[in-house]
Parts: C-alpha cells; sequence; structure tokens
C-alpha cells in the first residue's frame, strides 16, 4: 500500500505537497475505510485550479519510467513554471507487510531521470545520480536476487530500479517484487464520461468500452448497473450495419446505446469499464469523477470504492459527500495554496460524527488561507 507521498517543483507545485495515508484521526465509526493503518479511500476537495488533476498526474508520474504504462501527452508544462532551472521531485513510501520502502527520484522533464534512490526497511539500496553518472550501489549486495546484476551493460538513461526489476528474478516475497507490482496496477482516470477518457496506468485503454462489455460478457451486469443508478434502460446486442455487433436500447425502433446515452450515462459507463479490473487494482485515482451526476449517484459510487482491496482517491466539488455518514473528517483532504490537509487537522474544532461536516467545510471551516 501506498504510506505517503511528496511532491515538488512538479506544475502548479512549487512548493512540497504531501499526501499522508497513514495521518489517520482517532474515530471509531466507518472503520472499513481503514486497512493496515492506512486511510483506504480518500475524498479530496478544494477550489478550481487549486491542482486536483495535478496531484493525480503526480502520484502516477512513477509509471512512467517504471512500468511504462503512460500517455505521456497528459505530462505537458512538467517543471514548475516559476522555477524551470531545479528538477521535480517525487517521493513514495510504500507498506508490503512489514517492509517499509522509501522511493525517492528527481526528474528534469517527464522521461528525464536526474536522480533516482531506494531504502527498505530504513537501510539504503542504492542512489544514483544520471548526470554525474555516479552512485551508491552497496545495499545491493544484501539482496541475494540482485546480487548477480550486471552493471556494466545497463542503459546509463534508465531507472534502476526498472533495471533491477526486469534483470532479476525475485523472490515472491520480495519487497521489490511488491512495490512494481504495485505501480503496475494502478489505475488514474480523468473526467469520466467526458469527450474524451483520459486514463494511465493498468488499462491501457478504455475505448471502445462497450465493444469490450460484449466482450466480456458484461452487458447484463451493466444494465443492472445502470437500473441500480437511475438509468432504467433494457439493454440488448445486436449487429450493425457493418457486421459488427454493438449495444442497443430495447425501444420499439432499438437505439445505439453510444448515440443517445447522456453525460451522466457515458460517465457510469466508464466506471462500470474501470470495475471489472477492480480485482487486481492496487490504486485507483478518478479526477472529477461525480462531474455529470445526480448526488445519489455519486454517493453510489463513492461507495462501489469502498471495501475494496485497493486504495482510492478521488477528486469532487459536490459537498452532498461531505458527510460522516459517507466516510470520516480524515478521508476527507482540503487541497489549498498552503497545502494538502485531513479535515481534523485543518481546525481547532474537535470533529466528533455528529458533526455536520458539510456545513462546515461550505463555511470555510478547513481552508487555512481563507
Amino acid at each position: 500500500m501506498l504510506k505517503k507521498f511528496s511532491v515538488k517543483n512538479f506544475k502548479n507545485f512549487r512548493e512540497e505537497i504531501i499526501i499522508d495515508f497513514s495521518d489517520i484521526g482517532d474515530y471509531d465509526f466507518n472503520t472499513s475505510l481503514i486497512k493496515n493503518s492506512l486511510l483506504n479511500n480518500v475524498l479530496i476537495y478544494g477550489k478550481n485550479a487549486v491542482g486536483k488533476s495535478n496531484l493525480g498526474l503526480a502520484l502516477f508520474d512513477i509509471t512512467i519510467h517504471v512500468v511504462d504504462k503512460v500517455n505521456l501527452a497528459n505530462y505537458k508544462n512538467y517543471i514548475n513554471a516559476d522555477n524551470p532551472n531545479e528538477p521535480a521531485t517525487f517521493s513514495y513510501t510504500f507498506q508490503f507487510d512489514k517492509h517499509i520502502l522509501e522511493y525517492t527520484y528527481q526528474k528534469s522533464d517527464k522521461n528525464i531521470l536526474f536522480s533516482e534512490s531506494l531504502s527498505i526497511n530504513g537501510s539504503k539500496i542504492f542512489d544514483y545520480n544520471f548526470e554525474s553518472k555516479e552512485g551508491d550501489f552497496a545495499g545491493i549486495q544484501n539482496y541475494p536476487d540482485l546480487a548477480t546484476l550486471n552493471w556494466e551493460f545497463r542503459d546509463s538513461s534508465l531507472s534502476v530500479l526498472k533495471y533491477m526489476a526486469n534483470n532479476s528474478n525475485l523472490a515472491p516475497d520480495s519487497p521489490i517484487r511488491s512495490l512494481i507490482h504495485f505501480v503496475s496496477s494502478m489505475i488514474w482516470l480523468s473526467s469520466p464520461g467526458g469527450q474524451a477518457n483520459r486514463i494511465i496506468g493498468m488499462i491501457s485503454e478504455i475505448s471502445p468500452m462497450t465493444t469490450k462489455l460484449i466482450e466480456m460478457d458484461k452487458v447484463q451486469e451493466f444494465q443492472d448497473f445502470l437500473n441500480q443508478n437511475g438509468v432504467p434502460d433494457k439493454l440488448i446486442v445486436k449487429t450493425d450495419v457493418t457486421g459488427e455487433k454493438a449495444i442497443y436500447i430495447d425501444y420499439a425502433k432499438p437505439v445505439k446505446f453510444i448515440e443517445v446515452f447522456s453525460g451522466g450515462t457515458a460517465s457510469l459507463t466508464a466506471i462500470f469499464y474501470l470495475s471489472l479490473y477492480f480485482e487486481n487494482a492496487s490504486f485507483v485515482f478518478i479526477d472529477e469523477f461525480d462531474a455529470n451526476y445526480h448526488f445519489e449517484v455519486a454517493e453510489n459510487i463513492v461507495k462501489l470504492l469502498q471495501n475494496k482491496n485497493f486504495q482510492s482517491v478521488l477528486t469532487s466539488h459536490n459537498t452532498n459527500l461531505v458527510s460522516n455518514n459517507i466516510m470520516r473528517p480524515d478521508c476527507y483532504l482540503i487541497l489549498t495554496k498552503e497545502g494538502l490537509t485531513p479535515f481534523f487537522r485543518a481546525t481547532e474544532r474537535e470533529l466528533r460524527e455528529g458533526h455536520n461536516l458539510e456545513k462546515l467545510y461550505q463555511s470555510g471551516e478547513f481552508e487555512n488561507d481563507r
């Protein structure tokens, strides 16, 4: 699981921004939102243009050079424009069983590493500077799985972590294997249902979704999902004029589903398609997940992501979701120009289960830059 993440000098984040999944409040309700003493479900709020979308891109930057599962078009204007001569710094702390891994790297652009380091349980495994081509690899000798690596022929621009993972026979219980598996299983989705669903990570593409649903024999399950979320359509599969199978709405004269669905239904389609991969996911980030939803549907989607074996982070402007009936004060975070802060640390008030978090949020209670 991801325990902590920080980023600095990336896009609009000139100063360091930290999200700490181990920062848990003393609450005895909605305990299923906590797993292995870490936040398993997080909902981030903040004003427009404060950087909620960029935070998601920062979290998934690791997928660029470790597992090659990213569309680089999402990473334009990479370095902070007010500090263009300094690299961006990313730091991840992972927790896998008894192991704590700290992985830090710097980049001068999205695919140009400047430095990289890894430690396990406080012991340095390696650090490397890509400009000077100098590093310390002594810690690798403590791991038999890595001790036989041939460093002479390593591409000097290639991530050391990636080289280790791709060129060694890691044991099933190797913490490095766990890290690579976690990163390989991350999923980022932006603006589901929009004109162009952007996706990063485990799913390489999200279109054409309806064709995939037919291939996976999930049309009936998809119809049930839509019905549960206020879309009463009955769906059927027909062969269209091109000879391809397609999903139709079962009217007296059937209509092709993708030609008439609303923005909200398109968004639900993207979320359902994403849910088919939940079983193997490690970390799911959905930006503006509820932009096209009625508040009841938005609440359903939040609950869909709970009690799962992956961590999830959502961003939203929908204050109807700010409720202790849905989550709890340590799972709600607010992003301001001052940083990212859990609700329970953004106020001097002792937040209890009976507090109306929505009213407090709307009054500016949690904005430390107000």
